[in-house]
């Protein structure tokens, strides 16, 4: 067995520079340096008429002797390893026919991995029997995955939606059986789709990819393969791209819902109390339509006030016990009086959404609202916002209530009611009022323009106005300066309004007398001045 890659010849380029290789397995040959036509610096050795140059293929060989010994040669891969895989498959069917022997089923799965242009050379060799080659199409495995899928016990809607999928995804992308999956055009496919965020949003563009990696990984665990599209991506936050938000109704706004669902006809096989009642249950339980479509008599225990549900008839594939109110267990036990156990509940339509909207127009509600939908489904975001509504409720009661994995999904379907958001602005402080350092310089009267003769006279005298006059003999009378901060008449005394600076103390007395003095505009005394002088 051989491994190696063939050469050919050319001519030798223009400007070559030709050699002779001085050490080496081909010491003393002739070799010529050249620039290809990538740019690149290469060599390679002449022929021996010294005019062409020897060239390797881009794809390595296989050359063997088969089991009829006749030599044969088998035009392999561009990489080295997978021609070394090859080749270690070519041996092991030569071991086999050498010993008479079957294939095993991991010989079997390799040569049917095999690229069909292999395949059918080892067909020509003699090597494989062409009737345990036949591989199937792309459609008979998804046939196949059906029944996976069924084996599973999954929804009938879900089989039905990704067995159809996956039919059109392989029929646009041209892919017929599995050497033919490709993940550069499924990506062109998928991108042609979405076409830059005017087509399918991020969320159905990760679900189709999605699709065809869950087919593909199933079939490389049976069949020992390599997904060839495991390592694609999609998008990370498909919330961004949202196309179809949901939204709740306010408490008062849900109440009129129901009435005039009470109240409206029977429409898609409900009475308008059959639709009360379904509303209801799915507001306070969060149930989904599939959910409440399976229940049967047998899954209430209406003296506990509770449902169970198995883990065949929710779509979490989990067991759960869902608790109901006192009211809703009371209506729901004589509703279903008259059924069998096994009996279904609530005949519910698959049109919840046009079931809902047709109520929500006889309620004069908006089905969309800012861009937000109410469907059915925004019951489930309903209750999850009005277990929201009481703080004392801890996160992890809401996350098993709703039945959610993480948290991060519980935030998510909880959503703030208009009321809430009210009572939230309402409740902030009154940004009008003055800031602490403004309250502390009103109370020491700090605050303000600069403090002038008028304002010190109104602040300080009790708004007695002090007046300057000087007699003819030069002496000084104050009027209106009775028992005030200033002077004592009593006393005859001045007190000083110098600031506290240092260690002086405002409430400091002068011991001398007011006559022949005058008080300066500190508070001081000084001969000659006037008081407060303007």
């Amino acid at each position: 067995m051989r491994v190696y890659k063939p050469t050919y010849s050319k001519p030798l380029p223009e400007r070559a520079k030709v050699f002779t290789c001085k050490r080496g397995r081909y010491e003393g040959k002739q070799y010529a340096k050249f620039k290809d036509s990538r740019g690149r610096m290469t060599e390679a050795r002449l022929t021996e008429s010294g005019n062409k140059i020897l060239v390797e293929t881009s794809h390595w060989h296989i050359q063997f002797v088969d089991h009829l010994e006749i030599r044969r040669r088998l035009k392999a891969y561009t990489n080295e390893r997978q021609t070394e895989r090859l080749a270690d498959t070519i041996q092991d069917l030569l071991n086999c026919k050498a010993n008479n022997a079957p294939l095993t089923d991991e010989l079997q799965r390799s040569i049917e991995a095999l690229p069909a242009r292999v395949r059918d050379e080892l067909i020509g060799f003699g090597l494989v029997d062409p009737h345990l080659t036949a591989d199937k199409t792309l459609r008979e495995y998804v046939e196949d995955f059906r029944d996976h899928l069924i084996s599973k016990e999954r929804s009938a809607p879900y089989i039905k939606e990704i067995v159809g999928c996956l039919n059109r995804v392989f029929d646009d992308c041209g892919f017929r059986a599995w050497s033919d999956i490709s993940p550069h055009r499924l990506k062109e496919y998928l991108d042609d789709l979405r076409d830059g965020g005017k087509g399918i949003s991020r969320r159905r563009y990760n679900g189709l990819l999605g699709m065809v990696k869950y087919l593909c990984r199933w079939l490389a665990k049976n069949r020992n393969l390599t997904s060839p599209v495991e390592y694609m991506d999609g998008f990370d936050n498909q919330q961004v791209d949202a196309r179809h938000p949901r939204r709740v109704l306010g408490i008062d706004e849900f109440r009129r819902l129901l009435e005039a669902v009470l109240e409206g006809p029977k429409i898609y096989g409900l009475t308008g109390y059959d639709r009360n009642l379904v509303y209801r249950l799915a507001a306070e339980t969060g149930l989904r339509s599939c959910d409440i479509r399976r229940l049967r008599k047998q899954d209430f225990d209406f003296k506990e006030q509770k449902i169970t549900i198995i883990a065949g008839r929710i779509k979490n594939r989990q067991d759960a016990v869902v608790f109901l109110k006192p009211a809703t267990a009371a209506e729901i036990e004589q509703y279903c009086a008259s059924k069998l156990p096994q009996a279904q509940v609530f005949h519910l339509t698959d049109k919840t959404s046009l079931m809902v909207q047709f109520d929500l127009r006889n309620a004069n509600i908006p089905y969309c609202e800012n861009g937000l939908y109410f469907d059915f489904h925004s019951l489930r975001h309903q209750c999850a916002s009005l277990l929201g509504m009481n703080p004392e409720t801890p996160e992890a009661v809401r996350q098993s209530a709703m039945r959610h994995k993480t948290p991060d999904m519980v935030r998510h379907y909880t959503h703030a009611f208009e009321e809430q958001q009210r009572q939230a602005i309402n409740a902030l402080p009154d940004l009008t009022q003055p800031s602490r350092q403004k309250q502390k310089a009103a109370k020491t009267g700090t605050d303000g323009p600069n403090v002038t003769g008028e304002i010190l006279s109104k602040s300080c005298l009790g708004g007695a106005s002090i007046r300057s006059d000087t007699g003819a003999g030069g002496k000084q009378n104050l009027d209106g300066l009775q028992e005030t901060a200033l002077c004592d008449n009593k006393a005859d005394t001045v007190r000083s309004t110098e600031p506290k600076v240092r260690g002086s103390s405002p409430l400091r007395r002068s011991s001398q007398p007011i006559e022949n003095k005058t008080v300066t505009e500190t508070g001081g005394l000084s001969d000659g001045k006037s008081f407060l002088s303007n």
